[in-house]
């Protein structure tokens, strides 16, 4: 089953590298990036930054060392990981998404 995991980062350098070390493990098909303007409580202030949001597009399986993996990686104290199900997608989409983990999880220098 899809799962799309959201997460934030400061500027599009750290979202650039986020990404790239997500796809080159395989621990999703597809990462889109979005700049966005989040307002937040942090440390008893209201504050305000400009971020960059990543949709991270993978499988159910693949769900917790995502998550494990972005807690490791991620220059937040407190990162925002939030996962979401997937309940209507495209059939192509799916085998796609598949077969870009599937294939790549079963290689032996992983």
């Amino acid at each position: 089953m899809l799962r799309i995991l959201m997460t934030t980062v400061g500027d599009s350098k750290q979202a650039d590298e986020l990404a790239n070390k997500i796809l080159e493990r395989k621990l999703a098909a597809c990462v889109s990036i979005f700049p966005i303007v989040s307002k937040y409580w942090w440390r008893g202030s209201l504050e305000e930054a400009q971020e960059f949001m990543l949709l991270v597009k993978t499988r159910e399986e693949l769900v917790r060392d995502l998550i494990d993996f972005i807690k490791g990686e991620h220059p937040y104290e407190v990162p925002e990981i939030i996962v979401l199900p997937v309940e209507i997608a495209g059939d192509d989409y799916l085998r796609w998404v598949e077969d870009v983990t599937l294939r790549e999880a079963a290689r032996p220098d992983r």
